[in-house]
């Protein structure tokens, strides 16, 4: 049988043999017996160097005692974890953010910190941000959750909407990213002794209700990339209905990773939000595809005007330039690039549909075509084959008739 050791610090439960019916030692043994001593825990808090400050504490159960632990460590931590006395939630939160989840050897990206720096601002500190590290509690962390979600008392009585800061009625979504973020920045806090426990552990975390997005259909998708055939920029809309590629990774790719003579195109470079390039969120994501036919078609006349340009400028062509780009060669920024997403669904006579949703549309389209769930997964730049699988829910009757069909041809 294993044991789990405590760790420094954190005390220790061992019953004595106290009570008048415990025999004597004789030679350093005691005879076996049924034991009615009491429990007792030693708590260390660390040593002035002479000698170890110690509390005992004593209980009639080992689970009476462990019960009088817990709370004495949580009034008093030792002192390896009395660093966390120096912190509240909040700067605790910021020196995690700014100097360790976004420090080498792997920070996190630009755009996951822009989305962590949001939630950490906006809910976070508001909520529970005032509370001492070392005294944050599970039920802070569960009516900031609750604060979050339940509706607002007094929404404005004209738009309907709160007004409040932070808001209500936020997504079970919203929270859990919330609570995931909150939970990764506890956790480095117990490994740097800090802390004691993440409180997060002791807390549900809020659920998330599985919605399907809004997308256009294999269907809808073809005759959208038809109708705009015209368009200056079709290859891009292809790039996003018929490739699947992320927005980040459209933006940012360079001619030199377009290989014609091989068909194929590779995804190592992306846009971020502030206009610098960076990398794939994710090996999976960095990877190399075949460019299907149609996209390959308007790929090479996109790049025939590209060329025709560098000859009327002088300029040789330079494998690093974004293959969509502005008049003056730099990157097309992400909310230009999603305005003109709007434009063109609007000129084909579609309603709008979120552009990141062209993704689940590949993903359909891809099962139609009868691609492996694994195929995709790789082509789509997805680490988990299940996430292949939510995208391509889609006309699942469609395909169980088809099946049936080819079981009775």
């Amino acid at each position: 049988m294993t044991t789990t050791r405590r760790g420094r610090g954190e005390g220790s439960i061992y019953q004595r043999h106290d009570h008048p019916t415990c025999p004597p030692l004789v030679d350093g043994e005691r005879a076996e017996h049924k034991c009615k001593g009491r429990y007792v825990a030693t708590i260390s808090y660390g040593s002035d160097g002479t000698k170890r400050d110690r509390k005992p504490l004593y209980g009639k159960t080992k689970g009476e005692v462990s019960d009088k632990l817990k709370a004495a460590l949580k009034k008093a931590p030792p002192k390896n974890a009395r660093e966390g006395e120096k912190h509240t939630v909040k700067t605790w939160m910021n020196e995690w953010l700014e100097d360790i989840a976004s420090a080498p050897p792997k920070p996190i990206r630009k755009s996951t910190k822009k989305s962590h720096r949001s939630k950490i601002d906006q809910y976070i500190v508001p909520l529970i941000g005032m509370h001492r590290l070392d005294r944050l509690e599970a039920k802070h962390i569960r009516r900031m959750y609750v604060r979050m979600q339940e509706p607002c008392p007094t929404p404005d009585p004209k738009t309907g909407k709160c007004h409040h800061s932070p808001s209500h009625g936020l997504s079970e979504s919203t929270a859990r990213q919330t609570h995931v973020i909150l939970a990764r920045a506890l956790k480095v806090a117990v490994r740097e002794k800090l802390i004691l426990e993440a409180e997060t552990s002791n807390v549900d975390a809020p659920g998330t209700k599985t919605t399907e997005r809004d997308r256009l259909t294999v269907a809808q998708a073809k005759l959208v990339l038809a109708a705009g055939a015209d368009n200056p920029l079709i290859s891009r809309w292809y790039a996003a209905l018929q490739m699947g590629f992320r927005q980040s990774e459209v933006l940012g790719l360079p001619w030199g990773l377009v290989n014609f003579e091989e068909n194929t195109v590779t995804i190592a470079r992306t846009l971020e939000d502030d206009g610098t390039f960076g990398v794939p969120k994710s090996d999976a994501g960095n990877r190399t595809v075949v460019m299907f036919p149609e996209f390959r078609a308007h790929l090479m006349a996109h790049y025939g005007a590209y060329l025709a340009r560098c000859h009327e400028n002088g300029t040789e062509p330079d494998p690093m330039a974004c293959v969509w780009s502005q008049d003056n060669g730099r990157p097309i920024g992400h909310k230009t690039d999603w305005n003109r997403w709007a434009a063109f669904l609007k000129a084909s006579g579609v309603d709008h549909h979120a552009l990141h949703s062209a993704r689940q549309t590949t993903a359909s389209w891809l099962e139609e075509l009868g691609w492996p769930e694994r195929v995709a997964a790789e082509f789509l730049g997805h680490a988990d084959v299940k996430q292949t699988y939510k995208y391509q829910r889609g006309d699942s009757l469609g395909a169980q008739r088809r099946a049936m069909g080819e079981l009775e041809s």
